[in-house]
Formats: structure tokens, C-alpha cells, sequence
């Protein structure tokens, strides 16, 4: 082998070595100020080192009034019932959580950058989790 060759070689084992992101799952311990707790020896995470993807980050929506065409180029008034947790909303001006804020209890899918020092929160996970 060449220097080059094994200069490579060894520059490939130490990133390899050196974990540069790491998947792992965590419990929310905290919802305002957000709390992340990945291991109960661990201090938790929080403020700036927590990354929130729109998965995570909640999301509303407001103004359910809109309309259709009608005959002869009129606007039709149309109603649309939109569910949310089993109460219809269906006033203009109603907001309908598409995706809801973390909440204390919620399982969530970390993603660790290199050197451990910033986390994404990618998703939340639902059902068992070893």
C-alpha cells in the first residue's frame, strides 16, 4: 500500500470510530420549555440543542369557510364539516390541529449530529419500542 493509501484508510476508520450521527429514541419529559429525556442517568435536553422538524412542530389551521362555483359563473356557498377528536368544526374562524405540539409522555426519534452536542427531533413514534 502507498501512503496515500494508507493515510485514507486510516482517516476512514477514525469518522467510522467516531460515530457522526447516531439514531436514538427518547421520552418528553417537559413541554414548555420542551424536555427530552434519552436516558434517566442523562440530564435531559433541551432549548437549543433540540432541533424540531415539521413533524414535531405543531401545526393549526384556521378560516374553514370557502366556496364552489355555482350555475352561470355564482359563487355557491358550500360548507365543509372538518372532525377533529370527534367535535365537528365547522364555524369560519375554527382552528383544527393538523399536528399537535409534543406533549409530555410522547415517544420521539432523535437523530444526533456529530459529537453529540445537537439532536433533531425527527418524528414521533407510536406503538412499542425497545
Amino acid at each position: 500500500m502507498e501512503l496515500l493509501e494508507v493515510m485514507e484508510e486510516i482517516a476512514l476508520r477514525a469518522q467510522a470510530a467516531s460515530q457522526p450521527a447516531q439514531l436514538q429514541v427518547g421520552t418528553v419529559t417537559g413541554a414548555e420549555p420542551l424536555e427530552i429525556t434519552v436516558h434517566p442517568q442523562m440530564a435531559p435536553l433541551k432549548g437549543d440543542v433540540l432541533l424540531l422538524t415539521g413533524a414535531v412542530t405543531e401545526l393549526r389551521l384556521t378560516g374553514l369557510a370557502h366556496s364552489h362555483p355555482g350555475g352561470a359563473g355564482s359563487q355557491a356557498p358550500g360548507q365543509v364539516t372538518v372532525w377533529e377528536g370527534g367535535v365537528p368544526r365547522t364555524q369560519p374562524g375554527d382552528e383544527v390541529v393538523l399536528i399537535p405540539a409534543l406533549s409530555v409522555g410522547d415517544r420521539v426519534l432523535l437523530l444526533r449530529e456529530q459529537g453529540g452536542q445537537r439532536f433533531v427531533v425527527l418524528s414521533r413514534l407510536y406503538g412499542e419500542v425497545a
